[in-house]
């Protein structure tokens, strides 16, 4: 997610990469609910990334998949 949207924590909002719109928070669902709805384009990437992505790994491996969330999440909090 971290490549649509760059957080900014003092503010704690994050910008889209493709419009500059600020959204509240870096909460995934948010900001790829301003994807779909803005930028169908960029959402249909996202989850052809995501889609291979998740094909590496074994559909009942939770814990590598929140793995992966967690590293996303950490890598996005510090891009700035």
């Amino acid at each position: 997610m971290h490549k649509y949207f760059e957080y900014e924590m003092s503010s704690d909002k994050s910008k889209c990469s493709t419009c500059g719109a600020q959204i509240k928070g870096r909460n995934a669902t948010n900001l790829l609910h301003h994807l779909r709805s803005k930028h169908k384009d960029v959402a249909e990437e996202f989850k052809k990334v995501e889609a291979e992505r998740k094909g590496s790994t074994t559909s009942g491996d939770r814990g590598t998949e929140h793995t992966i969330q967690v590293q996303c999440n950490v890598v996005f909090a510090f891009q700035r």
